[in-house]
């Protein structure tokens, strides 16, 4: 990719991934974050928290990149078994016709029988820890 001054400052605020040489000559280097700022002379880009700024001169390559957003496991409530049904079809992706046709006794014993330790949520034991 040909990099103009005159792109710079059309990055503000973007994500992107930048090659750059190195300071000493020694290997490339490879920066990925958030652009604070743009001009013509240069980028200052957000790494992990810390401003880093590139020179233009420096930069061999850039391209926008999408980094994912920061995920969490949620803490959810206790699921009561009359709730059971939606939350198997809504978090735990089981399909409309097996979820249709379960008691809401199964249902809440099924999701009971779920091994939560890897999943994206995690329920609290019983409706006293709330």
């Amino acid at each position: 990719m040909v990099i103009r001054m005159s792109d710079l400052p059309g990055l503000l605020g973007d994500r992107v991934l930048v090659e750059m040489s190195s300071p000493r000559g020694a290997d490339d280097l490879e920066l990925e974050g958030k652009v604070l700022s743009a001009d013509a002379s240069g980028l200052v880009i957000l790494v992990k928290n810390k401003p880093i700024i590139v020179e233009a001169r420096d930069i061999l390559d850039i391209h926008r990149s999408s980094l994912p957003s920061k995920i969490v496991r949620r803490k959810m409530r206790y699921i009561p078994p009359w709730q059971a049904r939606q939350h198997l079809l809504d978090r735990h992706g089981l399909q409309w016709d097996l979820i249709k046709m379960l008691a809401v006794k199964s249902a809440g014993a099924l999701h009971d029988k779920i091994d939560h330790t890897n999943l994206g949520h995690q329920h609290r034991e019983s409706e006293e820890d709330e």
